[in-house]
């Protein structure tokens, strides 16, 4: 029972990463900041000065939401790296413990819960993206 949960939790680890990777912008913060004043000029009908002084406003913004996502991504990387880390020392100290039959079933069941993982993980991209018909249209 205990294996069952230890690799329930190294699963959920594993999906909960995989999960909260999102793609990237590929958009410059001066693209993003010109083409919501542009939206907002049409929007709003801004007269020149205000445009001049909301895209400045946008474009400050757009720097600061990217130096944001920037910490962001650096703290989800440092969190990955502190998992796979706490995830090998446990996998030496548990190579301690088990026999050597035991510890090449634990990483066997390990590899096989990543990559039923993974492809669950595609799979919801599928369904997302359109790909795939619900069950309930199938019938």
């Amino acid at each position: 029972m205990k294996s069952k949960t230890l690799i329930l939790a190294i699963v959920c680890v594993f999906s909960t990463l995989a999960y909260s990777q999102k793609p990237n912008n590929t958009a410059t913060a001066e693209q993003r900041a010109t083409k919501m004043t542009a939206k907002m000029k049409t929007d709003l009908d801004l007269s020149a000065s205000q445009e001049t002084q909301v895209k400045q406003i946008n474009m400050d913004a757009a720097k600061r939401n990217d130096e944001i996502t920037k910490q962001s991504k650096a703290q989800q990387e440092s969190t990955k790296t502190q998992i796979q880390n706490s995830e090998s020392k446990r996998d030496n100290e548990l190579q301690k413990v088990l026999t050597p039959e035991q510890f090449s079933k634990y990483t066997q069941l390990k590899t096989e819960k990543k990559q039923e993982a993974m492809q669950q993980k595609s799979d919801k991209k599928s369904k997302q993206s359109g790909n795939a018909t619900p069950a309930s249209k199938q019938n």
